[in-house]
């Protein structure tokens, strides 16, 4: 306890991720008219006197209910 470790690089995103809805109706860039890429996002902060930076996909998890269990 009370070491501390310098954490390795996290991986590398993806380019892009391929979103199917099946009710898209909007514009499209792949064959599938209901797929639409989604790029991952950069945002600039700072946390004192650091300047840091933060890249991530624009992705919530989600889970379909239903009545069966």
């Amino acid at each position: 306890m009370g070491h501390h470790e310098e954490s390795a690089a996290p991986p590398a995103l993806p380019f892009t991720v391929l979103v199917q809805f099946e009710s898209y109706l909007g514009p499209s860039c792949t064959e599938d008219p209901k797929v639409v890429p989604v790029f991952p996002i950069r945002h600039n902060f700072h946390v004192g006197s650091r300047e840091c930076t933060r890249t991530q996909m624009p992705l919530s998890l989600a889970w379909g209910l239903t009545i069966h269990k």
